[in-house]
């Protein structure tokens, strides 16, 4: 079978074994064991079974980490977000609350839907691109 999602293998494995993915940590996120066997933002922590003994990593870690310590540092204290209509950075709430009140106003948007509906869009996604 070749026809499935990363998230769905990663949810049939017991661990897993990467060198530098993004699927590593949603293991993590999934409390599956992970293996690293190159250097992704995650190694290192004490949360991963690293298998690049004396590399660059042992020597930039300092200490460890627990998982919700990481989840932190990896999508709210690291990154640097950018609203999206503004255009000027912003925290990681502000984004969560807008990305929550745009949800709600396309809920009760009538023209969301059919022929108009996309048109509609269509010259919005103009508008925002003719803008920036």
């Amino acid at each position: 079978m070749t026809d499935c999602d990363i998230f769905d293998c990663i949810s049939q494995c017991d661990e897993l074994h990467v060198m530098t993915s993004r699927a590593g940590f949603e293991a993590l996120l999934q409390n599956k064991t992970v293996h690293c066997w190159g250097m992704p933002f995650y190694a290192g922590w004490g949360l991963t079974h690293d298998h690049m003994a004396g590399s660059t990593i042992d020597r930039r870690r300092q200490h460890s980490r627990n998982l919700a310590e990481l989840v932190y540092l990896a999508l709210c204290e690291y990154p640097r977000y950018v609203h999206w209509q503004t255009r000027r950075f912003t925290t990681p709430e502000r984004v969560v609350k807008a990305l929550a009140r745009q949800r709600v106003l396309a809920g009760k948007q009538v023209m969301d839907k059919g022929w108009l509906g996309r048109k509609c869009r269509k010259v919005q996604f103009l508008l925002e691109a003719i803008r920036s």
